[in-house]
């Protein structure tokens, strides 16, 4: 297993961002993997594993999230924008030196990639989107279920984080579950992981949600319902692979498609029966599509002398 320096960074208006990265002595183009709500940077140890041996490596946690933290001083809606994280990753590269990247992103991961190759396009390679939802994802995936109400959701979900400071940590609901295997089992029957989900690496991921405060969990979600990933795509030109689930609740397939069409260099791999977990449903493939992209489109074949 390759081993993760873990370091923190401090930002301009006191938080902490901790970050994490392998050494600096590799051949290729350095990765950042930018993950989503719900796990840390362990959700990527079997992609670190692949590339750590031809790539430098490098994640952080968002503000409020995992290891990182806002200071002393209590979250606002500021510090869990979309934007707010891009700042925070081009802050992270400054401070390791590190100049160009290849970004690759996972949920909503998947966004801030995109924000910081907009707003920074010098520093970045090229763009991986795994499961990235265009619009409003959590309208979307809960259209199905309430209908016309899902247009509520951002106001419900500020109510409940007004609410939420009073509540006990999430992981008091989540782990009795996990121990008693209800969770993957009640997801696969709902549709929401497929049935090649990697149960021991889904486990570790709700483990490390569990640990999210709620009120910090709730802003982040309420966040991401809030913004709208259409960006001024066509003015994006680095090359993106957009990697869709077939059956993710968050995005349609065609979504994918259409927002692929709006890349000066975009490229779509649809997983059939993947869902919202490609990342931890199908990590061989997903690394073999990885691989190709980076060396036809950066021009890196780990496999050349």
């Amino acid at each position: 297993m390759i081993s993760l320096q873990h370091s923190t960074i401090q930002t301009p208006d006191g938080a902490t961002l901790a970050v994490y990265r392998t050494e600096k002595r590799r051949p290729g183009p350095s990765l950042v993997l930018a993950g989503g709500i719900a796990g840390g940077v362990d959700a990527w140890r079997l992609l670190i594993d692949d590339f750590a041996p031809f790539h430098q490596i490098i994640s952080w946690d968002y503000r409020g999230l995992f290891r990182s933290s806002v200071g002393n001083r209590a979250l606002r809606p500021s510090d869990v924008r979309i934007e707010r994280h891009a700042a925070d990753l081009a802050l992270v590269l400054s401070e390791l030196n590190v100049e160009q990247v290849v970004l690759i992103g996972w949920s909503m991961g998947a966004r801030v990639a995109l924000e910081l190759a907009r707003t920074a396009p010098q520093r970045v390679l090229g763009v991986v989107s795994i499961n990235g939802a265009f619009g409003r994802p959590v309208q979307h995936a809960l259209t199905p279920w309430i209908g016309p109400l899902a247009g509520a959701v951002p106001m419900l979900l500020r109510a409940a984080e007004t609410a939420a400071p009073g509540a006990q940590r999430l992981r008091r609901r989540i782990e009795p579950l996990l121990h008693r295997g209800l969770t993957v089992d009640g997801l696969r029957l709902a549709g929401m992981v497929g049935e090649t989900i990697d149960v021991r690496r889904f486990a570790g991921l709700m483990h490390d949600l569990s640990q999210v405060e709620l009120p910090a969990l709730l802003a982040v979600v309420n966040a991401l319902a809030e913004h709208c990933a259409e960006v001024d795509l066509p003015e994006l030109d680095v090359p993106v692979l957009l990697v869709a689930g077939e059956r993710d609740p968050f995005t349609s397939t065609a979504d994918v498609q259409r927002a692929s069409s709006r890349f000066v260099h975009g490229d779509v791999l649809i997983v059939p029966s993947s869902t919202h977990f490609t990342l931890l449903e199908f990590a061989e493939l997903l690394h073999l599509r990885i691989e190709k992209f980076i060396r036809d489109q950066i021009d890196f074949d780990r496999y050349l002398p």
